[in-house]
């Protein structure tokens, strides 16, 4: 359980980087003069520990925490820290040794009550007599009905406009929690992130890029596009950087003083996708492609189209984990079959396909999300799994 402590200082940098996420640095009047890193964030602004077991969630708003603190730095008044221990350690390498203390109070600011909120209304009058339609029930697609929606009174609709977003998310979770953050992330990648480690190939990540914006942008880990169509960032990916270049001004001026304003500012640097602009086939497999399938961690492909068939042969050949979110069939293009005699035409025939290609070591997931989400992975022999 948390324990509560009090801290008193000067604050000597402040920065609020979004709504719900400040850090301000304060040096301690009754301890040498010690530089303390303080953090509030919207999961821990509200931990009063002397609350936590009652019904109700009472907290301080953190723009008023942040509000007050600006007030003290501007000033130049001591402040009164209320957070609670134990500490959280920094997450800028795997042994960093700094500390940082999670804020839920400053100078007894007044505590706001959580009062349960009225349920919203949605897709409907609140003034009809009328019941609201169901709300659908989406189902795994198990076959070709994957953008079908089954009502509760069990009519069928096509899905109009299915919803992607997130699915990039989920397929690098399951991905970190199969292979573990060390293989993605290695120790000697953290302390020379510029050397040419080539970590995740992402096969056919053009268009947004998806897979290696949320492993190389979001989580650090190194990752390479291999697509012939030169990335192109969607309106969310061009905030988040847009967000990050807005913030690494912010954290500047602390930087001198504040180790967490450093690694802000280091996390918030330029950023722009690794790509390779070619097909993955048998002629990728050149000098280069050679080295960086021979030096990759695994080879992954959300939805890869004509690049399925390849992903498997050339990771299994170089014996590489491969993990892949089949979509498209192309049965015209390929001649793919199932049993010796049947011709591979629909979206389950071709998961069934992916699974006979190594009986018993391909696994498939069904991940959380909309559409065609099956996804199927394959570990060489005797791979251990998520490393610790």
């Amino acid at each position: 359980d948390p324990v509560p402590v009090v801290v008193k200082g000067f604050v000597r940098f402040c920065a609020k980087l979004s709504p719900s996420f400040a850090t301000f640095t304060i040096q301690q009047t009754n301890s040498d003069n010690e530089l303390v890193d303080i953090v509030v964030t919207r999961n821990t602004h509200n931990r009063n520990p002397d609350t936590l077991r009652n019904t109700k969630n009472n907290y301080v708003p953190l723009q008023d925490i942040i509000k007050e603190v600006e007030r003290c730095m501007d000033d130049a008044i001591e402040v009164k820290v209320n957070g609670y221990l134990p500490y959280e350690q920094c997450s800028c390498s795997k042994n960093c040794p700094h500390l940082l203390l999670h804020c839920w109070n400053v100078n007894d600011l007044k505590i706001v009550e959580d009062r349960d909120q009225e349920p919203l209304f949605l897709c409907h009058d609140v003034n009809s007599t009328k019941a609201p339609p169901p709300p659908p029930m989406i189902p795994p697609p198990d076959d070709d009905d994957s953008d079908i929606i089954i009502h509760q009174n069990g009519k069928k609709q096509r899905r109009k406009n299915t919803k992607n977003r997130g699915r990039a998310a989920r397929f690098v979770e399951l991905l970190i929690d199969i292979l573990g953050k060390d293989r993605l992330k290695p120790p000697s990648y953290l302390s020379s992130p510029g050397s040419n480690h080539v970590g995740v190939l992402d096969v056919a990540g053009g268009g947004s890029g998806g897979i290696t914006v949320e492993l190389s942008l979001r989580r650090g880990m190194p990752s390479i596009v291999i697509d012939p169509r030169p990335v192109k960032l969607n309106k969310t990916q061009r905030s988040i950087l847009k967000f990050r270049s807005k913030n690494r001004e912010k954290v500047k001026h602390g930087m001198p003083i504040s180790h967490t304003a450093n690694v802000l500012f280091e996390r918030f640097k330029d950023w722009k996708p690794s790509q390779m602009q070619m097909l993955f086939n048998e002629d990728f497999v050149t000098e280069e492609g050679h080295r960086l399938l021979s030096q990759c961690v695994a080879v992954v492909g959300m939805h890869p189209d004509e690049a399925t068939d390849s992903i498997i042969e050339l990771a299994m050949r170089y014996n590489k984990p491969w993990m892949l979110c089949p979509c498209c069939v192309f049965p015209r293009t390929f001649n793919r079959v199932l049993n010796g005699d049947k011709p591979v035409r629909t979206y389950k025939d071709l998961c069934e396909y992916i699974k006979s290609i190594d009986p018993g070591n391909v696994q498939e997931v069904t991940l959380d999300f909309e559409g065609r989400n099956k996804v199927y992975y394959w570990l060489p022999k005797g791979y251990t799994t998520k490393q610790a």
